[in-house]
Parts: structure tokens; C-alpha cells; sequence
């Protein structure tokens, strides 16, 4: 299989993965997700980080 340089960059940079898909021409966002899934993890991570602070200023309001 030959991975898009860069592919997973878009990915670990927050971009949606609906975009990154049609951006490389894909035709399933699995197709994206499998292949890259390696970056999954960290944006998992980032997104619960994200969730706090979200929660913490509606706490502090």
C-alpha cells in the first residue's frame, strides 16, 4: 500500500477527517482512518484535554 506523504500530518493537526478523506481522493473515511489510525490515539488524548477546559470554564462561569 503506498501511504500519501504528509497524510497523517493533516490528521495530528486537527483537520477533519471527512476533509482529509476527500482531500486524498478516498472513498471511504475508513479507507483514511485504517491507514492513518496511528494519529488516532493522540487526537483522542487532545480532544478529552479539550473537553475539560471546555467543562472547567463552564464550571467557573
Amino acid at each position: 500500500m503506498l501511504l500519501v506523504p504528509g497524510a497523517s500530518q493533516p490528521l495530528a493537526q486537527g483537520l477533519a477527517p471527512r476533509l482529509v478523506t476527500e482531500l486524498l481522493g478516498h472513498w471511504q473515511i475508513g479507507l483514511t482512518m485504517n491507514t492513518h489510525s496511528h494519529v488516532v490515539p493522540e487526537m483522542a488524548a487532545e480532544a478529552a484535554e479539550a473537553k475539560e477546559d471546555v467543562l472547567g470554564q463552564l464550571g467557573n462561569t
